[in-house]
């Protein structure tokens, strides 16, 4: 019956590793989404915060500023109103 337990053990640790392994995956793919997302929309966001009309200027830069606090390379706590793309 020590066998048994050790089976049993070994499963459940191998459920553990596999439950793991996909967290960090899904983790992978939702930080890769959003850097995807960055790119993309800064180039647009910029222009529009230059050659836009005045109330596209203003909510282009504060897109930008939120894209840039919640990007995690600012040096500050990531601020409350991001959102994981």
């Amino acid at each position: 019956m020590a066998g048994r337990g050790g089976r049993s053990a070994t499963k459940q640790r191998a459920r553990s590793a596999s439950s793991t392994s996909d967290m960090l995956k899904r983790r992978h793919k939702q930080n890769k989404r959003g850097r995807d997302f960055e790119e993309l929309a800064t180039p647009g966001l910029i222009q529009l915060s230059v050659e836009g009309t005045g109330k596209s200027k203003q909510k282009a830069k504060a897109l930008l500023l939120l894209l840039r606090d919640c990007s995690g390379k600012a040096k500050e706590k990531p601020s409350q109103n991001c959102l994981v793309i």
